[in-house]
């Protein structure tokens, strides 16, 4: 599960750069995603440990904690957590779950208007969701924090993100996010204990993820997403 939690947020980590195979790679594999979730992979080793790999995706998937799918035409399988499943293993890897996406979210939702005249009313610069950085903290470190809180949100479809050609990340609730902040806030679900381990091999695992789609062969005449203009100032929503 931690392996698929990896894949996942790979896929929906904000893009910041607009050069090589990365946009057009990520907007293919989010495309994807929604019905598909992410490829598997039974991972190296030899034989008995892929077998192994394999019956064990077979019990998650009977449990129905994880989703199989058999697309058409490709060879891989491609698998889905479940919600309960996807906060488990965050919390086994020492991730931010549900909950700090909602958190997140109605911090977000204070920034943004309704009904929205203009691109600034639902595009917020991760700059104001960061506030002043606190003494012996970069920007960078947390323009970071605040992806990792809103991952959750951006998987589910609650949040999308985009930026700008200078790498500058918005954030923009859609219906679904602004629908879920009107239900009840999650339950912190401390029970889940991280494991050392689980942590290792989530940050090693998203690294090898990031990787793949700076190289992986792109659709072909794809283009994928389109950076935001530079500055949306008075730039009406369409």
């Amino acid at each position: 599960m931690v392996q698929i939690a990896a894949d996942e947020t790979a896929v929906w980590l904000p893009n910041r750069d607009w050069a090589g195979r990365r946009p057009a790679n990520t907007y293919i594999a989010r495309r994807d995603y929604v019905a598909l979730g992410v490829p598997w992979e039974s991972g190296g080793g030899d034989e008995a440990t892929r077998k192994d790999r394999q019956r064990a995706l077979e019990d998650l998937a009977r449990t129905g904690r994880v989703k199989v799918f058999r697309p058409r035409r490709i060879k891989t399988l491609t698998v889905k957590l479940s919600d309960a499943a996807r906060e488990q293993a965050r919390a086994l890897a020492g991730q931010p779950g549900e909950l700090s996406a909602w958190l997140s979210m109605r911090e977000l939702a204070r920034h943004s208007k309704r009904p929205a005249r203009m691109m600034t009313d639902v595009w917020i610069p991760e700059t104001v969701l960061i506030g002043t950085v606190p003494a012996g903290r970069t920007l960078g470190r947390e323009a970071a924090l605040v992806e990792d809180l809103l991952t959750v949100a951006l998987i589910c479809g609650w949040v999308v993100s985009n930026s700008d050609i200078q790498g500058r990340i918005y954030y923009c609730l859609t219906d679904a996010g602004w629908a879920r902040l009107d239900g009840p806030e999650p339950a912190d679900d401390a029970t889940v204990k991280t494991d050392p381990e689980a942590a290792e091999w989530f940050i090693e695992r998203l690294e090898v993820s990031m990787a793949r789609l700076d190289t992986a062969l792109t659709e072909a005449r794809e283009i994928g997403d389109l950076p935001l203009p530079v500055s949306m100032v008075d730039l009406p929503v369409q």
